[in-house]
């Protein structure tokens, strides 16, 4: 029984050794890896935003009510960027509540525009492949 008993508590300790661990030494550690990784790409959301724009990737990104990216945090691509994915508030007076899943496709930039493009892929489905 005792041995039991100190089996249990080693296996706690080492469960909370690791998560102390994840949480002050890896967690800081991938978030410092990803600043660094970004620091030299086109990263502000404005300059993404207008690269996008001047190039009329897919001739509807100028056109696009909504354009939105975010960090692939799969590390596939730089960005994963949708267009006119959005949702008609539920107090609107006309079609409220309405969903639009958009398309989305995925980027990759250096520090002054697009290098690379995915092909257009469904908002609801999954994420564009890196071929």
């Amino acid at each position: 029984m005792k041995s039991i008993g100190r089996i249990l508590a080693l296996a706690w300790l080492s469960i909370a050794a690791f998560g102390l661990f994840e949480g002050f030494v890896l967690r800081p550690l991938l978030a410092r890896q990803r600043v660094e990784k970004y620091r030299h790409k086109l990263g502000s959301k404005t300059s993404l935003e207008a690269a996008l724009r001047e190039a009329d990737l897919f001739g509807k990104t100028a056109h696009a009510k909504f354009v939105t990216c975010d960090f692939d945090y799969r590390d596939n691509w730089d960005f994963i960027c949708s267009i006119d994915r959005y949702v008609i508030p539920k107090d609107a007076k006309i079609d409220p509540g309405r969903r639009f899943i958009g398309t989305k496709f995925g980027l990759m930039v250096d520090a002054t525009h697009i290098t690379r493009t995915s092909a257009l892929y469904p908002g609801d489905g999954p994420d564009p492949p890196l071929k």
